[in-house]
């Protein structure tokens, strides 16, 4: 395009700035709620409630800042990493940086739904025995299948193992 050498497919070549533009709105999305947790915190009034209802500010909120945080940074990550790939060819560290920061962000949105799914800190504030053990059984379970389906996703797609892998793993997926 334009004599300027690309090593991305024509379909992914508009990718880097897509990915960017999107890194772009979450970040602004981050800013909106953290300036509205940070407002309800100090006692102002929330940007989006009714001023006659006072809202409330719970830890569940706060592990939603991180978790929007790291969706910020994994989709910027993407764009760096298209972006050095269409340059280069091959980009490595961003794509460890990528995946590094796709799985913690996988594993904490998973743990964040897993809390809100268990009423924590809207219900009650604690969490007792048995669904502590339950949490750390379908964390652990969904670690191991983020690592799998990672692991596969550089196989080749047309192959009978690759079929069935990935069957299994979205199965497992949904069961967690």
């Amino acid at each position: 395009r334009f004599g300027n050498i690309s090593y991305l497919s024509a379909g992914e070549m508009k990718l880097p700035s897509l990915f960017f533009f999107f890194s772009i709105s979450y970040l602004l999305c981050f800013i909106l709620w953290y300036t509205n947790i940070r407002r309800i915190q100090t006692g102002q009034p929330s940007l989006f409630s009714d001023a006659g209802e006072r809202p409330v500010v719970y830890a569940i909120h706060q592990l939603m800042s991180l978790l929007l945080s790291l969706k910020v940074l994994s989709v910027f990550f993407e764009c760096v990493k298209f972006y050095v790939t269409k340059n280069s060819g091959h980009a490595e560290l961003w794509s460890f940086a990528y995946y590094a920061i796709s799985f913690v962000k996988g594993f904490f949105l998973f743990a964040v739904v897993l809390l809100i799914g268990t009423g924590w800190s809207f219900v009650k504030p604690f969490l007792n025995a048995r669904e502590k053990k339950i949490i750390l059984a379908v964390l652990v379970l969904q670690v191991i299948n983020n690592i799998a389906i990672i692991v596969l996703s550089q196989e080749t797609e047309g192959e009978t193992s690759y079929a069935r892998w990935s069957g299994l793993l979205h199965i497992v997926d949904i069961l967690c």
